[in-house]
């Protein structure tokens, strides 16, 4: 089935906006309809796969500092296509969903869903950096030009 990692990045949408919207009001239409959508799909996929450590292991890991290893991951993703390759009505309904998050989130075959340390590309993404600046999806701590290395903690010159 085509779109399996996007079922997995959408669930990790789902979390960390979940996470994020704890005690905040949503406040535009976008954010309620891709809010809408994204409850669909994991809805459908919690009552396909139940109790499934994979997805308590994806929302533990939002919960507790917004990453989601890769081995999470591709459990999520192996739990779903096993799912979707043997009922062909789940397998639409994703179909489906995705179809209407990709149209939520920006449009066919392009949009991007992000929260705290996690994103969810649909369709081609470039990132630059210009002028000694840094750019990524994420990343970490990052210095931008020479390091004083009279400080603590750094050689001496």
């Amino acid at each position: 089935m085509v779109g399996l990692e996007l079922v997995a990045g959408y669930l990790m949408a789902w979390a960390v906006r979940k996470a994020r919207r704890v005690g905040q009001e949503l406040d535009q239409d976008a954010d309620l309809v891709l809010d809408a959508g994204l409850d669909r799909l994991h809805n459908l996929v919690v009552a396909k796969l139940g109790s499934d450590p994979a997805l308590a292991r994806l929302e533990q890991e939002v919960t507790d500092g917004g990453e989601v290893s890769e081995r999470t991951r591709r459990r999520v993703v192996d739990a779903v296509a096993e799912a979707a390759e043997s009922d062909e009505e789940f397998s639409a309904s994703l179909r489906d969903l995705l179809a209407s998050l990709e149209h939520a989130a920006g449009g066919e075959g392009a949009g991007i869903i992000a929260g705290t340390r996690a994103a969810v590309v649909t369709g081609d993404a470039e990132v630059t950096a210009k002028d000694g600046s840094a750019a990524a999806l994420t990343m970490g701590d990052v210095t931008l030009g020479a390091t004083d290395p009279s400080k603590p903690g750094r050689g001496s010159a």
